[in-house]
């Protein structure tokens, strides 16, 4: 399964807990992630991820903090395709 471009990172999986959406838990977490990682893994130059075509919600709080749509798809996962969104971390 490979979704991230060499020199990147990829995020396997990030979920927030059902009975805890909507509580802003997931835009807080995505805000932390660029500072976070761009000191762990200072020589990397960014974060792929992929987000469910069926979960726009998910993907403009991807988008809002950061991430952009590589224009590309993920086919890897039973749950259906995948939007390819990446963020920079320099």
């Amino acid at each position: 399964m490979i979704f991230a471009a060499e020199g990147d990172l990829g995020l396997l999986s990030f979920f927030i807990h059902n009975q805890q959406q909507g509580r802003d838990f997931g835009k807080q977490a995505v805000s932390a992630l660029k500072p976070y990682l761009s000191v762990l893994y200072a020589g990397y130059e960014g974060v792929y991820l992929t987000v469910n075509c069926k979960n726009p919600i998910a993907q403009g709080i991807y988008m809002k903090g950061g991430f952009e749509n590589s224009g590309e798809l993920y086919w890897g996962e039973v749950a259906g395709p995948q939007h390819v969104l990446r963020m920079p971390l320099r």
